[in-house]
């Protein structure tokens, strides 16, 4: 979810209704919303979509954090507590209740995704229950964030393993080398029209090559403590791409 969409008290609710018609299982994942970079929310769309729907879109990376943690501070209280008031600075919720609670206690699993040094990992640190790093980290640089994120939870007086951690990436599987390289010719054409930008599957945490590739570096990820992977396929390639994943690689986890 993107925090900056949706009012937290009425998100709250929502994801409480889909908790009780799953039985429990939701995973709730939450983010910022926007990039890091103004000009780069601008040419991949983000705010093309906020003006679509006559929303404000907050440019500075530190307002949308300080905005996301507010709510995920208010949707906690209203999964666990009967009578909820809070004021912050960007939302205000007076004598509150949520009905009826999620099947999930104390509450569905809140996933943070993002990868900020300074304000996001201390959020996480403080409210998350997962972690999503994204795209363009090696396995070192993973390790090099959650080594970060391990500084914050001291902070707060919690461990880091009661954090799990996961990891979106790009998966680009091929039966060999020649038909690997065909399918990234096929996703840089897709983006030819933006400028400067790398698509997700030409980054380099991406798990690029044939089966055996593939796994090892999935094994890299493990090695530094990713406990799951998101991954996206590309789109010309999908369902063959999904299934060979399926067949090959998923046996071996």
């Amino acid at each position: 979810m993107n925090a900056q969409y949706r009012n937290p008290a009425l998100l709250a609710k929502m994801a409480t209704t889909l908790d009780n018609i799953s039985n429990g299982r939701l995973e709730f994942g939450i983010g910022a919303g926007g990039t890091v970079r103004a000009e780069w929310s601008e040419k991949l769309g983000y705010t093309a979509e906020y003006r679509a729907y006559g929303m404000d879109f907050l440019e500075k990376p530190s307002a949308r954090i300080r905005k996301l943690e507010e709510a995920i501070q208010i949707i906690k209280k209203l999964w666990s507590e009967d009578n909820v008031t809070f004021e912050g600075k960007y939302y205000t919720v007076k004598n509150a209740f949520c009905y009826p609670k999620p099947v999930q206690k104390p509450h569905p699993p809140i996933w943070i995704g993002g990868m900020g040094e300074k304000l996001m990992l201390k959020v996480m640190a403080k409210l998350a229950d997962g972690c999503n790093f994204a795209w363009s980290l090696s396995p070192e640089e993973y390790a090099k964030k959650l080594s970060i994120l391990n500084e914050y939870c001291k902070i707060f007086g919690r461990p880091i393993s009661s954090i799990r951690k996961s990891f979106l990436t790009a998966c680009v599987l091929g039966g060999s080398p020649k038909e690997v390289r065909r399918i990234l010719h096929d996703i840089a054409k897709d983006y030819n029209n933006i400028k400067g930008y790398v698509p997700y599957a030409l980054r380099k945490g991406a798990l690029i090559g044939t089966t055996e590739e593939c796994a090892r570096k999935i094994s890299e990820f493990e090695e530094v403590g990713v406990n799951y992977f998101m991954l996206v396929f590309p789109l010309r390639h999908i369902e063959r791409s999904i299934e060979k994943f399926a067949r090959t690689i998923m046996p071996s986890f």
